[in-house]
């Protein structure tokens, strides 16, 4: 069979779709090393160039994140049309296999790469079924080579995307990680994870690491740390801040080519990080924790996520000072958006329609829909702040740049703002905007 991995483009000049800091997902080149060999294998992003329909192919796999799911959708259809199987995957089918069902052959619910090759053969025999969902989660110590030479070799600003940990041991009440992984924090083997670099064919460009959280296990992040150390390789990933009070871990992340980490602060209010179940945040600590990141040469990207029960206007004024006073080398901040931390599988989630309700919240709108007067009121101040920030960041009253875009990770409805600022200092603060970004695995 011709076999087809699609992601879709992104909305149109979200902040995605525009940006030129663009990379490959890793689960099209895993699950495409995970195909039987006798299959023709080809991985189209849209992001990169435009969709050809008319390419024959017997078998269509498309991932899709929350803000990709309606172009997803479209995509499948389009190829059901036209006589094509289609299996869809990712974190938004995996939350709602009901409604992706209804523009597709397969759902493929969860972690796919112990299932993968029996969905290959069933859709050989024109046997596919709705659903899909392997026994266990993923073994990582038998993971091949990703076919990173599928990429194409121009478009992407870094093709080096390696995952050494699946999960996270906390359980944040936004965040879709534990959820979907079911409370587990796995690891490579540090051997297998050396392999692969040493495999790259860009070995001395960026690397990547899309851990959710790569010390969620010190042990191994120190056994990881030190191998990584042998090598010139420049890297990023993400963690926690409170990993800033071990100094010896900090200096062996940069010694090991460590240049940046996202991190998840989330707010500056306790009362909120107590909401979100964020037990390792400290937020008298979050000062001397970036100190010491940038003591050895490390950025910070941070994450606050607005929106929260002890939020109002106030917020935004307070991160812009926060964020100046300690150099924050960039931001995400998106906004609390419902359903957050939730079993996919309940059953009031079942048979909810919900990708065509994916309509853009954009500003002066409290249409943010979540439970409660006091969660209403602060989204509606959270909206309104943010105006009142980016027409000063457009008129040069801020010492920040403004570009707003998708969160990373973990939202279920996107939000579109569109608005960009530049400072001359260079560093990028995202407000809230563009979508639901959950990461594949």
């Amino acid at each position: 069979m011709k076999i087809k991995f699609i992601v879709p483009r992104w909305p149109k000049d979200s902040f995605w779709d525009v940006i030129t800091f663009k990379f490959p997902t890793l689960s099209n080149t895993l699950l495409a090393a995970l195909t039987p060999p006798e299959h023709e294998v080809t991985i189209h992003d849209e992001s990169i160039a435009p969709l050809d329909f008319d390419e024959a192919c017997d078998l269509v796999a498309v991932t899709a994140m929350t803000p990709l799911a309606p172009r997803g959708y479209d995509i499948a259809d389009e190829y059901r049309r036209r006589k094509v199987q289609v299996v869809m995957g990712g974190m938004h089918p995996t939350w709602l296999p009901e409604e992706a069902i209804t523009h597709c052959d397969a759902v493929v619910i969860g972690e796919a790469d112990e299932i993968w090759a029996k969905v290959v053969r069933d859709a050989e025999r024109g046997k596919l079924k709705r659903f899909y969902q392997q026994k266990g989660r993923t073994d990582l110590s038998h993971l091949p080579l990703p076919r990173r030479e599928l990429l194409p070799s121009k478009g992407y600003f870094f093709e080096n995307t390696i995952q050494t940990t699946r999960g996270c041991p906390f359980d944040c009440e936004f965040c879709s990680v534990t959820a979907i992984y079911g409370g587990t924090y796995r690891t490579r083997p540090v051997k297998e994870v050396e392999r692969e670099i040493q495999a790259l064919r860009r070995a001395q460009a960026y690397i990547f690491f899309v851990d959710d959280n790569i010390v969620g296990d010190m042990r191994y992040a120190r056994e990881l740390f030190s191998m990584l150390s042998q090598y010139r390789l420049r890297w990023v990933s993400q963690g926690p801040i409170s990993i800033a009070q071990n100094e010896k871990l900090v200096r062996l992340m940069a010694q090991a080519g460590c240049h940046g980490m996202f991190i998840g602060f989330e707010s500056l209010s306790p009362e909120n990080l107590a909401l979100m179940g964020k037990k390792t945040n400290k937020v008298e600590r979050y000062e001397a924790g970036i100190k010491r990141f940038h003591d050895h040469g490390i950025g910070i990207h941070a994450s606050f996520v607005f929106g929260y029960d002890y939020d109002d206007p106030s917020v935004f004024e307070e991160f812009i000072a926060f964020a100046n006073r300690n150099k924050v080398d960039g931001a995400f901040l998106p906004l609390l958006t419902p359903p957050r931390n939730q079993d996919p599988s309940a059953p009031e989630r079942r048979g909810e329609d919900h990708h065509r309700g994916l309509e853009p919240i954009r500003h002066g709108h409290r249409g943010l829909q979540a439970q409660g007067d006091d969660r209403r009121r602060a989204a509606g101040g959270v909206l309104v702040g943010q105006q009142g920030i980016l027409l000063r960041a457009l008129h040069g009253e801020e010492d920040l740049s403004a570009v707003c875009h998708a969160p990373q990770s973990h939202y279920l409805r996107p939000l579109e703002h569109r608005a960009v600022a530049r400072s001359a200092q260079g560093r990028a603060v995202f407000l809230p905007g563009g979508g639901q970004c959950l990461s594949t695995s």
